[in-house]
């Protein structure tokens, strides 16, 4: 098992945030629940997985090891699946429901 911080940092008393702090924070605050984080060696890939529990919406967020952007899978009740390939377009998605 491997603890991760997903709280902001502080240096010499200015918060530095990280992506998936700002994620993590507004799925937070929308309702979501942090269900899983996975690190793969290979390929060195950060997977979060992110869960509403009245709603049922499932969000997988893929960090690209190469870039750091990440990409958003958005799974609905029903089978409907939307893909999000960054932080404003998750928010757009959410938002529409």
């Amino acid at each position: 098992m491997e603890w991760v911080n997903i709280r902001p940092t502080y240096t010499q008393g200015n918060k530095t945030t990280t992506p998936e702090q700002t994620v993590f924070s507004w799925l937070s605050r929308a309702g979501f629940q942090l269900e899983l984080l996975r690190r793969s060696v290979d390929p060195p890939v950060t997977e979060y997985f992110y869960f509403h529990p009245s709603k049922y919406i499932q969000v997988h967020m893929v960090e690209d090891p190469e870039t750091g952007n990440a990409s958003f899978f958005i799974f609905y009740p029903g089978g409907q699946t939307i893909v999000a390939s960054g932080f404003r377009e998750l928010q757009a998605a959410i938002a529409a429901g």
